[in-house]
């Protein structure tokens, strides 16, 4: 710097002279023309060169530091013409290849000129970009812990739940199987000697009639009078109508032991054809106590097909949904069930009139969730939902359309074919 230029800049700049030696910043008194008139060590520094060759110097910060937002927009010129300090942040420029992050503050002073100071946040700025990329991995990692914890933790709530099911349903079978046992032997006895019971009366019967044609005439009239007092002619008629009862009532009673045999078969792991329209009208006899005086089943079955699946499993989830439904509706009503098969998966729907799904709609398939208090496990719908996810099929249960309320349950399940236009 020349000496009349140094003796005018210190006449101007004297009382801030010590300021500027002593910062820590690059600062920098310019002209009017952008030529430098005085700089401090860090300017040097930061620039390169040395004060010799520095002073006098026309410095731009658009060309000497590549700024663009200076090239467009002029720090010293807007202070100068605002008459008040201007400071830009974050301005990305480069010096010889290395690139900068600098804070630019520009004020005026008296006959055009004007000081800038760069203070060079670089590292700042490379340590906050580390230290939010290492809040980000952060995140991120407890992100995914939390995720592995709670995949951890619903796979532990399934495993749990698999165990109490398949406990229950191992439980379950043996019941029903022994119970099946035991009552199938007695019945089979009473179903075998009812022909030969009604047989011998027959031939009790016409025993008696012979022998009535045979009587003398000094004892008809005792006969007649004991006839009458034990009411022969009435058990004539009455012991058929009997015999027919108890022959009705073991079928019956038959009927449910192959029901329980059937659905004691839910702890075998095997896959066989299935026909589901079976498995439906097996759960449902099984329910008939439930339903038989307040609900109506009707049955919407479109033609007979059978599906590869384990049936017992299959049953489990009929008789869930079933038991739902019948203790959804809490007076009488109806539960609808209507089957097709679309695109090789087997639909079976079951609609019916009870209080709905409502605001549990999200964890209706939860472990262990329960809107039934002590009386309910929570297991039902959460199994029945993991044997559809088994066999690739899929479970929903939502609010029924429209506006008479009930729940809607669908039911799917895929490799379905129809029967043959003759099969049973």
């Amino acid at each position: 710097m020349s000496g009349s230029s140094r003796e005018q800049t210190q006449a101007v700049l004297e009382p801030l002279l010590p300021f500027i030696d002593a910062a820590d910043d690059a600062v920098v008194v310019k002209d009017s023309g952008h030529r430098i008139l005085y700089h401090n060590e860090p300017f040097r520094l930061l620039f390169g060169g040395t004060s010799r060759s520095i002073d006098g110097k026309i410095f731009r910060c658009a060309d000497s530091l590549k700024l663009g937002a200076c090239t467009r927009d002029c720090a010293v010129t807007r202070a100068q013409s605002t008459n008040c300090p201007v400071r830009l942040y974050d301005l990305k420029g480069e010096i010889e290849g290395r690139e900068l992050t600098l804070i630019l503050s520009a004020l005026p002073l008296p006959g055009g000129r004007s000081i800038e100071m760069f203070r060079d946040v670089s590292a700042e700025q490379r340590l906050h970009r580390r230290y939010k990329r290492l809040l980000a991995q952060e995140r991120m990692a407890k992100e995914a812990l939390e995720k592995a914890v709670l995949d951890r933790t619903e796979e532990l709530r399934q495993a749990q739940a698999q165990v109490v099911h398949n406990e229950k349903m191992a439980g379950l079978g043996r019941l029903a199987a022994g119970i099946a046992h035991e009552i199938n032997n007695p019945i089979n006895y009473i179903r075998g000697n009812v022909a030969f019971i009604r047989d011998y009366f027959s031939a009790l019967l016409e025993m008696i009639d012979v022998l009535r044609a045979h009587l003398r005439d000094d004892s008809r009239e005792i006969v007649e009078e004991a006839e009458g007092r034990l009411e022969i002619e009435y058990i004539r008629e009455d012991i058929t109508k009997l015999l027919r009862a108890v022959e009705a009532g073991s079928e019956r009673t038959a009927a449910i032991v192959n029901d329980l045999r059937t659905f004691s078969r839910m702890g075998r792991s095997t896959l066989e054809d299935t026909n589901l329209h079976v498995g439906i009208d097996t759960t449902l006899a099984l329910l008939h106590p439930m339903l038989s005086d307040r609900i109506e089943v009707i049955k919407k079955y479109g033609p007979p097909f059978v599906v590869r699946c384990n049936s017992g499993h299959v049953n489990q989830v009929f008789m869930n949904l079933l038991t739902n439904a019948a203790q959804a509706i809490s007076g009488t009503g109806t539960i609808t069930i209507t089957t097709w098969v679309d695109n090789g998966r087997a639909i079976v729907e079951m609609l019916d009139t009870g209080c709905g799904v409502g605001d549990v709609a999200e964890r209706i398939f939860d472990p262990f969730f329960t809107t039934k208090g002590v009386e309910g496990t929570g297991l039902g719908l959460s199994i029945s939902y993991g044997i559809a996810r088994d066999h690739g099929g899929k479970l929903e249960v939502r609010d029924a359309p429209g506006e008479a309320g009930g729940a809607l349950a669908r039911f799917e399940l895929p490799g379905a074919r129809y029967l043959p236009a003759d099969s049973d």
